[in-house]
């Protein structure tokens, strides 16, 4: 159905934000597997040095 490709395509952006997200985080020396929960908490709390790249992607 057409709700069906909504949501595919909705994920497969998802992926592809979460991807960069995790790109960047490399980039910063974090690895997002280890930092996981902790990193995404500092960004909303706007601590992280990425959190208005996490902001953009969310909006």
């Amino acid at each position: 159905t057409f709700h069906n490709h909504l949501r595919k395509a909705e994920r497969a952006l998802l992926e592809t934000l979460f991807e960069e997200r995790d790109a960047r985080r490399s980039a910063d020396g974090r690895s997002p597997s280890t930092q996981g929960v902790s990193a995404d908490e500092g960004e909303r709390n706007g601590t992280a040095p990425s959190a208005s790249a996490t902001r953009r992607d969310r909006s």
